[in-house]
């Protein structure tokens, strides 16, 4: 069995169920639907023009700080014709401590296409683990290039993540995940051979780092867009020194009381993407046609997973693997063909199925190639997610705060023994090992704040679910909830989203228009 993909998910999705259909709440705005095939139909033209053929310098609102700020070449990732600056950031290791040990944050900062004339966006990147900047080339290329055109964007590698140093990983942590405790102890020592504490790898961490960021830029007030768990990380920053946030767009929503790495939130997860693709199948005529049942085919699909695994325990999947990827197959135009080939046993369905989840759970960018990475990051390796990072994420702010699950989301219509098999999953023992200390009760708690918050949630969105961003929005009374139909995770890279974003920096406090959501089409399976 492919044990990273049962770790991966159940820490990455860390998610909580809702049901699929149009959010009634009244802080949701949902648009309504047009056209039979799913996606959208047009691409926006690109925003940017060439950038003129001189050094980049910092744009107008930044002023660097000399003795922690060191201007450098850019990574080979980050395009070399768009006039993007890139430096590193001293901050401490420890905020604690800020004359002890010391880490670099890499930035990349994209200039406004029309001058400086709002106040920059930091963008929080995801996973918990990826860096923003070797993801630059997407930023300045339709729709999120729409973003730099009247300001700056700033990409920041989080500690630990992208080309920040030390970037933190163990590759056979990356590759095997955390089940077995040697592994586990193995990545540890290393770490604290080099005098890197695991401890220090917390949001409230990195939510210093981005207030201490500012300052040391040189910017007076900026926006924050985060997403995922970016959108964790940019909650924390309101909730623990908001100074200098004019205003927040956050995406795929993960608010610091979602019960990550409890049973109650991993079945929520998996739950709201089966009941979620039974929804959506049942909805279409081919789709049902095709499987008949498709709730009973999801099920017999597992058994034959489980069957294969226990006759053949180096199958490529066993159920557990099928159920913890669902969330992310959830939108993929593929997964009813694949749930039926599995369930009637044929060999090269299973094979399909274990490269889509590869796919989908972005494998090919989370692998180490080479040992160490913790000095030289290369570009394989910035763009690998920090395991150790996520980690200690998960042990420091999620399993200390684990739930079990409860009678509403207890799952009655689907059999025992499939439940089973995800709550198996559901805590990390690797945090025994990991040893790091447990948060402050806070990182269990709602976050409250006046700031004007935008907060976007994907109605198929099964890695970070609609009752998140309903669950968050509660706490902002500045909050606005757009419930972007027929989108999963990752909504905000959508043409509509973005020009919606980018009303709601202009006037934070007014209303957004969210009437393009109406020409955002349909999602089906492909039959």
């Amino acid at each position: 069995m492919r044990r990273w993909v049962l770790w991966w998910v159940a820490v990455a999705m860390l998610v909580v169920a809702a049901g699929c259909a149009a959010d009634d709440d009244g802080g949701s705005t949902d648009g309504a639907a047009a056209g039979d095939d799913g996606g959208r139909v047009e691409q926006p033209e690109r925003s940017r023009p060439p950038a003129p053929d001189r050094p980049p310098t910092w744009p107008e609102g930044f002023d660097p700080d000399a003795d922690d700020v060191e201007q450098v070449s850019c990574p080979a990732a980050v395009p070399d014709d768009e006039g993007i600056l890139c430096a590193f950031v001293v901050v401490p290791a420890d905020h604690a401590e800020p004359t002890g040990a010391k880490m670099a944050l890499m930035v990349a900062v994209i200039p406004p296409v029309n001058g400086s004339t709002a106040p920059p966006v930091l963008y929080l990147e995801g996973g918990p683990g990826f860096g923003a900047v070797p993801e630059a080339e997407s930023w300045v290329e339709p729709p999120l290039d729409r973003l730099s055109v009247d300001r700056a964007v700033v990409l920041v590698d989080q500690r630990g993540t992208g080309y920040s140093r030390p970037h933190l990983d163990c590759p056979e942590l990356a590759e095997y995940g955390d089940e077995d405790p040697d592994v586990v102890a193995e990545c540890r020592a290393l770490l604290t051979a080099d005098g890197i504490d695991p401890g220090w790898y917390s949001s409230a961490a990195s939510a210093a780092d981005v207030a201490l960021l500012r300052q040391l830029l040189g910017v007076d007030e900026w926006d924050l867009m985060g997403s995922s768990y970016g959108s964790r990380l940019a909650l924390t920053v309101l909730r623990d020194d908001p100074t200098g946030v004019r205003a927040v767009a956050i995406d795929g929503i993960y608010p610091p009381d979602a019960d990550g790495a409890g049973v109650r939130g991993v079945r929520q997860s998996v739950l709201f993407a089966m009941d979620t693709f039974v929804e959506l199948c049942a909805d279409d005529e081919d789709c049902l046609d095709l499987l008949g049942d498709p709730a009973a085919v999801l099920v017999d699909a597992v058994a034959e997973l489980e069957r294969q695994w226990e006759e053949d325990p180096e199958a490529y999947l066993d159920g557990a693997d099928l159920l913890f990827a669902l969330p992310n197959l959830l939108v993929d135009p593929d997964l009813a063909w694949l749930l039926l080939g599995v369930a009637e046993g044929y060999e090269d369905a299973v094979e399909d199925l274990d490269e889509a989840i590869a796919v989908s759970l972005g494998y090919r960018r989370q692998r180490i190639v080479a040992a160490g990475a913790l000095v030289g990051v290369d570009d394989d390796a910035a763009a690998t997610e920090s395991t150790v990072m996520r980690l200690s994420l998960d042990c420091i702010e999620e399993v200390p705060f684990a739930e079990a699950a409860t009678p509403e989301v207890a799952g009655a219509a689907w059999p025992g023994w499939l439940l089973d098999l995800v709550d198996a999953q559901a805590l990390a023992s690797a945090c025994d090992v990991w040893d790091v200390p447990a948060a402050d009760g806070i990182e269990a708690e709602p976050v409250a704040s006046d700031l004007p918050v935008l907060l976007i949630s994907g109605l198929l969105d099964a890695v970070t679910p609609p009752v998140w961003a309903r669950q968050a929005v509660a706490s902002l009374p500045n909050g606005q909830l757009v419930s972007v139909p027929h989108l999963g995770h990752d909504a905000v890279v959508d043409e509509c989203v973005v020009e919606i974003v980018i009303e709601f920096f202009g006037e934070p406090l007014t209303p957004v228009d969210t009437g393009c959501l109406a020409d955002i089409e349909p999602f089906r399976y492909e039959i």
